[in-house]
């Protein structure tokens, strides 16, 4: 059974639930260089607050493909786990990758 993403909002942040997520993590962890299962993988740790994994998951798929919208995730896990210098070099890189997204 594929798993069910609950998307909603809570005194105005952006919130997500996975239902079955370490069942589909696993299945996720088997597809080791597919971009988009890594992705998906990444935000599934992002969503259960898995963040060591995450920013391993996002790190890992930096180094497959470099200028990948997960810069903008690996963004965002250096500063949830406060790594503030990193995460200003990752908005840096995306502003190069892409200027007008600012």
């Amino acid at each position: 059974m594929p798993p069910k993403i609950i998307f909603y909002t809570k005194n105005g942040i952006n919130l997500a639930k996975v239902n079955n997520d370490d069942q589909y993590i696993d299945k996720l962890k088997n597809k080791s260089n597919n971009i988009f299962a890594l992705m998906s993988q990444g935000k599934a740790y992002l969503v259960i607050s898995k963040y060591k994994e995450t920013y391993e998951v996002f790190t890992r798929l930096l180094k497959i493909e470099s200028e990948n919208i997960t810069l903008k995730y690996h963004k965002e896990i250096n500063y949830i786990i406060e790594r503030y210098k990193e995460s200003i070099s990752d908005l840096k890189k995306l502003l190069k990758i892409n200027p007008d997204n600012t």
